[in-house]
């Protein structure tokens, strides 16, 4: 602590790699910031972070955020 804005826009581009749902990688970051926040450490977020998350959000398969399927048995 505290990650530098470079590792966060990192951590996001490897959750986007992952397959994680925008709405992980959200929740991922707002808890990283909550742990800055409890230990007084700076928080780095500015551009970078931002565009890593919306790239992020283009890369992520619309497979991840929608919801599950029964699966396909030989009765079908």
């Amino acid at each position: 602590m505290p990650a530098s804005e470079l590792l966060l826009a990192l951590f996001v581009a490897n959750c986007a790699a992952r397959s994680l749902s925008s709405l992980t990688v959200d929740k991922c970051i707002v808890g990283i910031h909550k742990g800055h926040q409890i230990t007084d450490a700076p928080w780095y977020s500015a551009h970078l972070l931002s565009q890593a998350k919306k790239g992020a959000r283009k890369l992520i398969s619309v497979a991840s955020w929608l919801g599950k399927n029964w699966p396909i048995t030989l009765r079908h």
